[in-house]
């Protein structure tokens, strides 16, 4: 049962009988060093390629022998992908390790060292509003206070001032860099700067 049938194509098994383990074997050997060529291009070496791939190869044959891959010719790809995902959960796992996270105590000197902490929030109120004040224009103005004070709904917003939703945002984008722009200058006068 395990014989294979002649082929048309060289280099290429009958699919005559995919469900072969003398087929799925030749599909791999005839694949395995373009696999292991895009697979060691996204490893640290053609060890860990290999490595990864043999660990994708034996997934995929069994996912193959429990139905998960009907057309066998289809199965280098699936190697692939396979061989992927693999290496994200490496890499995933190797960032998650505990030695690579900040300590509780870390993270809070961290938001002590922030130049926001340090500030009054009737002092950051006060800028934000002599920064409004300074915008040329009124729309400006009227888009910054009615969005992100008052919390209006965008659409209410562009229904009020007669644009389309597109045009807001375009608009918000501008108004915001502006407004970033008296802050910064304001920092640079002595006062705090913060991130809009």
């Amino acid at each position: 049962m395990d014989t294979v049938v002649a082929d048309v194509h060289p280099g290429r098994v009958s699919r005559g009988v995919a469900s072969s383990t003398v087929v799925i074997e030749q599909v791999l050997i005839e694949h395995y060093p373009g696999l292991i060529g895009l697979v060691a291009r996204r490893c640290r070496s053609r060890a860990d390629a290999a490595d990864l791939l043999h660990d994708a190869i034996r997934i995929s044959i069994e996912h193959h022998a429990d139905g998960r891959i009907a057309d066998v010719y289809r199965l280098p790809g699936y190697v692939f992908r396979t061989a992927l995902n693999l290496l994200r959960n490496h890499n995933r796992a190797i960032r998650n390790r505990p030695e690579c996270r900040a300590s509780e105590s870390e993270v809070e000197s961290l938001s002590c060292q922030d130049g926001l902490a340090e500030l009054d929030g009737d002092v950051i109120v006060r800028q934000v509003r002599d920064a409004l004040t300074e915008l040329r224009t009124d729309r400006d103005r009227q888009l910054l206070q009615r969005f992100y004070i008052e919390d209006e709904p965008k659409e209410e917003i562009c229904r009020d001032l007669g644009i389309s939703a597109a045009h807001f945002d375009k608009i918000i984008f501008r108004a915001r860099r502006r407004m970033k722009e008296i802050l910064t200058a304001h920092a640079g006068e002595g006062e705090a700067a913060y991130e809009v």
